[in-house]
């Protein structure tokens, strides 16, 4: 999983465990000690709302820390993760998020009859630190409605087939590394009950408020990503046409499902599931 992605993942996840169940996020260690913001200089909030900053970008919070109490003060009641697919024509989003474009993510800090947005801005520096700033783009907008039509037993089932088909067609293209990858990504979704012991960001989440279902899937999806950087996925080119035409297919068909199921597990932190 993209850092940038898992980073909103976390602030999303850990905070609503703030804002809905109480938890202390200094007392948990959760900035700067959580391994999203290992690669960070700085991680601040601005307001960039046309509305609400004068037309220009107005200080909102120095840390995430200072974020949630702000958003808590502001009544937010939860936040929910969004992902905006770009529908380009010419360069689909798994190519494009490889060099931080293609589809926007969004937290939406949702309050008692409206909601703000938030977007991440990534800027590399001095050591490879970067200096991440969040936006808050769109303020009182109205609640956006979130896809809850599938079950995270159904997600996990469609990681689990999909990630299998992936390692058959990866192997039988000598693309061993990358089957290896599928297949581990295949058992996590099934059956892991460590889900994520071994993967990057191993506290996106805090554990004891999501189910056992939704670490699954955002296990797999942390095993299974290889859409990025050099020698990545992504450069695989098959020789014969109508082979690298069906990994075209498969590729995008698995980061869409990738998307949808980092969406779904994380907006479903107090699900009964």
């Amino acid at each position: 999983m993209l850092h940038s992605i898992a980073q909103t993942v976390a602030l999303t996840n850990w905070g609503n465990s703030a804002l809905r169940r109480g938890l202390d996020l200094q007392q948990a260690g959760f900035f700067p000690g959580n391994t999203v913001f290992k690669e960070c200089k700085s991680v601040r909030f601005v307001d960039a709302d046309p509305k609400t900053a004068a037309g220009g970008e107005a200080d909102y919070a120095a840390d995430p820390l200072e974020w949630i109490k702000i958003l808590r003060e502001s009544r937010v009641q939860l936040l929910r993760l969004h992902y905006s697919p770009s529908k380009k024509e010419d360069q689909s989003d798994r190519i494009a998020s490889s060099v931080g474009e293609g589809g926007r993510w969004f937290i939406e800090a949702v309050k008692v009859l409206a909601s703000d947005f938030w977007e991440a801005h990534w800027e590399k520096g001095e050591g490879g630190k970067a200096s991440v700033v969040y936006k808050r783009v769109s303020a009182n907008e109205s609640v956006r409605p979130i896809d809850f039509h599938s079950s995270l037993e159904e997600i996990n089932s469609r990681l689990e087939k999909g990630l299998k088909a992936m390692a058959e067609f990866a192997r039988g293209h000598g693309q061993e590394k990358f089957a290896k990858s599928f297949e581990d990504g295949a058992k996590i979704a099934e059956d892991s009950k460590s889900p994520l012991a071994s993967v990057s960001y191993p506290d996106i989440l805090y554990p004891e408020h999501f189910s056992l279902k939704a670490k699954r899937a955002l296990g797999a999806v942390q095993t299974a990503w290889v859409f990025g950087g050099k020698g990545s996925w992504n450069d695989v080119r098959l020789d014969d046409d109508q082979d690298h035409e069906t990994y075209e297919k498969f590729s995008d068909e698995a980061y869409t499902l990738f998307c949808r199921a980092i969406v779904y597990a994380t907006n479903s932190g107090f699900l009964k599931e």
